[in-house]
């Protein structure tokens, strides 16, 4: 059982400690489930990030057969995102997380045996 609230809607840079081992531990034994997102995007919604992805895409012309490219390569990079980039994403966060929390509870004990 945790000893500690679980957050929510908390920056990854705010973790500390052995936060994110906890909640890890939590998942694990399906008492909580983590999700991340980025910039308040989620799979459904690739959000803010694919807006500024757009305009490296898209093309300032009127015609018809131009705006349709643009609806298409909006739809394709919407999809990329939210079903490859952001869950690998995630799953390369949560590796990197669950490294650092273990490493900073290792320096811990580490600083007690040697005080």
């Amino acid at each position: 059982m945790l000893s500690s609230q679980v957050p929510e809607n908390k920056p990854v840079r705010d973790l500390i400690g052995a936060q994110f081992l906890n909640m890890t531990q939590a998942e694990n034994e399906k008492l909580l489930k983590i999700t991340i997102s980025m910039d308040g995007s989620t799979q459904s919604n690739p959000g803010v990030y694919l807006d500024e992805i757009k305009q490296l895409y898209y093309r300032d012309e009127f015609s018809n057969n131009v705006q349709e490219w643009n609806n298409q390569r909006s739809e394709a990079l919407g999809f990329a995102l939210s079903k490859f980039l952001y869950p690998s994403f995630e799953k390369e966060l949560k590796a990197q997380l669950l490294v650092e929390a273990q490493e900073g509870i290792i320096k811990a004990c580490t600083r007690k045996l040697y005080n």
